[in-house]
């Protein structure tokens, strides 16, 4: 709908475009879940059952829509990260491929038709878009699966406009479906992240800088009143979605403990002061995107005369004014560097947010770059061939760029290592590669770099959470003991700390106190499955039949155990005699991966064992269908053996 004959970008074009964006991201497709991608997809529940969009809703009610694309992937393909990747980089394409649609569609307002470079508005829109796609500030968006959020919030951002302008460069009573259209996919991205609720100021920005809209209005009443359907849509649900963040108590009461600088404390005040460093660095990173850093290390600020500041408050004063002065000779830059702030405003203004600086939040506001660098270079060079090379250059450096990015993405350790190079002061680095290595078993590694966090930050939760840990690896069980329980007064609604000091007396044998913490961690946080795993095991030696059979209940209903898990408890089951339950587990690990051999191998000893040999060389011989395992083979001939055939 979006490609007419006026307006579409030459078909070449778009399937360079498709090209080279999935070529540059091709590399980043087999990447591992990171970070809080565990939280958002891989421990989320609330996605792993796509007709219940009651759960899927209350999971993120502000972000709904996107968090009902995590639904769509996981029954797709259950946690297969490949299809997540892709989701990602074909929402990333087609941002790239609507940046080129709306640039043309602005090149095609008349207050351009006399502008000298207006018949290569397709061949400017598409730099524009291999801009948008290639930058390597976008890597971080489209990398960390969960930055899905802001990626598709954008697209529908962009979206909204695209059907804005054809509605507004169309004629007849048909505008309206584009109208209607705009005001669509302007209610879905509020839905999908908070920043879409300037999309009605972007309108507005348009109108003023680029349709001319406020200078036609009195002369051309009932032709704008099409506009209204629209407006209406983006400024009720915006109206709404204000009431439901209540921003006043944003304002006024929100204090953060800081995600960007350890040790400091946020308000709305020295927020909006620290945003004018990040500002500059932000359009840094535009034009020379070096040092990308995937958690930035930023103090907060608390004056306006601190270095940093003072500057980048007097350089946004300066672009501003700029803007102003050039909006009627050059409105594309004007244009742009209004875009920019405008869609920067949200989370760089004087709204709290734990993290200070992040590069995601450029997703969007790279539109406004690409708006105006595209032209701006056209209008200096004036030999379309070397205007072509430089942009085929730079283009081709950015994509270079990107590429090596990827690779830092690769695994965990790889992101954080370059994280801890970048910002060697901030703790959360080097926590996260302690219980990367610990989980490893590097043990001397994870030390290491926990001992490195609790430098620089002695109280820090996940550094003394991970010591723990390691403590119990290390045979240390009083200090794990006494590092946990001095966490648990101050960390009540942590449940890993709850589990954590079950599993230890588990270890030692006391089931009473094993089973104390994990009914604590459970009354936590209900959605914690190793609890219940662990608890079922407590419940199982201490013989307490009825409460076990109450949390296995529970553990079935479960929707995305590991199949090993399932089998080791069965087991466990067939060993105290709880065949029916038992069989359950089996069932159940068979389910959830039809390929996990474990499954049908102890099923079928499960089944002899009864003997009932029949069933059990059936269940084998699934086994050798489905999982290509030669242990079912010997399996099932020792079994005809017994039985004489």
């Amino acid at each position: 709908m979006l490609m007419t004959s006026q307006v579409r970008l030459n078909v070449l074009y778009v399937c360079l475009i498709v090209l080279l964006g999935g070529f540059i991201y091709a590399n980043s497709v087999q990447n591992p879940f990171i970070y809080d991608d565990n939280s958002f997809i891989v421990h989320n529940h609330a996605i792993q059952n796509l007709s219940n969009v009651k759960a899927i809703v209350a999971y993120h009610p502000r972000r709904w829509v996107g968090t009902l694309t995590f639904a769509l992937n996981y029954a797709w393909g259950g946690l297969d990260v490949r299809g997540y990747h892709v989701f990602n980089i074909l929402i990333h394409i087609c941002s790239a491929w609507v940046v080129g649609c709306l640039f043309c569609l602005i090149l095609s307002v008349p207050k351009f038709q006399s502008w000298t470079f207006v018949a290569e508005k397709e061949n400017l829109s598409f730099w524009a878009a291999l801009l948008f796609v290639a930058h390597p500030v976008q890597t971080m968006a489209v990398d960390h699966i969960t930055q899905r959020y802001a990626i598709l919030a954008a697209l529908f951002y962009l979206s909204s406009l695209c059907f804005y302008f054809k509605g507004r460069l169309s004629q007849g009573r048909g505008r309206f479906v584009f109208f209607l259209a705009s005001g669509v996919a302007g209610l879905l991205g509020i839905f999908t992240r908070e920043t879409v609720i300037t999309l009605p100021l972007a309108i507005l920005l348009c109108e003023f800088l680029i349709l001319d809209g406020f200078t036609k209005i009195e002369t051309n009443k009932k032709k704008y009143l099409m506009l209204v359907p629209v407006f209406i849509v983006l400024i009720v649900s915006s109206v709404l979605f204000i009431y439901r963040f209540n921003i006043f108590d944003l304002l006024t009461k929100a204090h953060f403990y800081s995600l960007s600088h350890q040790g400091e404390t946020i308000t709305s005040f020295n927020y909006f002061l620290t945003q004018f460093k990040v500002i500059l660095i932000y359009v840094r990173l535009l034009f020379w995107p070096a040092g990308l850093n995937f958690d930035y290390d930023m103090p907060l600020s608390y004056s306006f005369l601190e270095p940093g500041v003072i500057e980048g408050c007097l350089f946004i004063i300066l672009i501003m004014i700029y803007a102003v002065r050039v909006r009627s000779k050059y409105p594309l830059i004007s244009f742009g560097i209004f875009w920019f702030f405008l869609t920067l405003s949200v989370e760089s203004s004087i709204f709290p947010i734990a993290y200070v600086m992040t590069e995601y939040r450029l997703y969007l506001p790279l539109f406004g770059f690409c708006v105006a660098f595209v032209p701006a270079m056209r209008a200096v060079i004036h030999n379309r061939r070397v205007f072509v090379m430089v942009m085929g250059i730079i283009v081709l450096i950015f994509s270079a760029l990107t590429i090596q990015r990827n690779f830092i993405y690769k695994d965990e350790i790889s992101l954080w290592l370059d994280t801890a190079q970048k910002s060697p002061n901030k703790s959360r680095p080097y926590v996260s590669l302690g219980e990367l290595y610990g989980s490893q078993g590097d043990y001397q590694k994870s030390l290491g770099y926990l001992k490195k966090a609790l430098i620089l930050e002695p109280d820090s939760y996940g550094a003394l959470l991970n010591m723990a840990v390691l403590d119990v690896s290390l045979g240390h069980i009083d200090q794990a003991i006494a590092i946990d329980e001095h966490l648990l007064p101050i960390s009540e609604g942590r449940v890993k700390v709850c589990n954590n000091l079950g599993d230890i007396y588990m270890l030692k044998g006391d089931f009473s106190k094993a089973q104390e913490y994990y009914e604590r961690a459970l009354r936590n946080n209900h959605d914690y499955h190793e609890t219940y795993f662990n608890l079922a095991h407590v419940y199982l030696q201490s013989k307490k039949i009825p409460q076990l059979e109450v949390i296995a209940k529970d553990i079935l209903n479960f929707r995305d155990d590991e199949p090993q898990e399932l089998v080791s408890l069965g087991e466990e089951f067939v060993s105290k005699g709880l065949f029916d339950m038992a069989m359950e587990f089996f069932s159940k690990a068979v389910s959830i991966d039809y390929t996990y051999p474990e499954s049908y191998i102890e099923m079928g000893k499960f089944f002899f064992n009864q003997h009932r040999p029949d069933d059990a060389i059936h269940v084998w011989q699934l086994g050798v269908k489905y999982t290509n395992d030669k242990r079912f083979d010997v399996l099932i001939a020792q079994v005809q053996k017994l039985n004489g055939e």
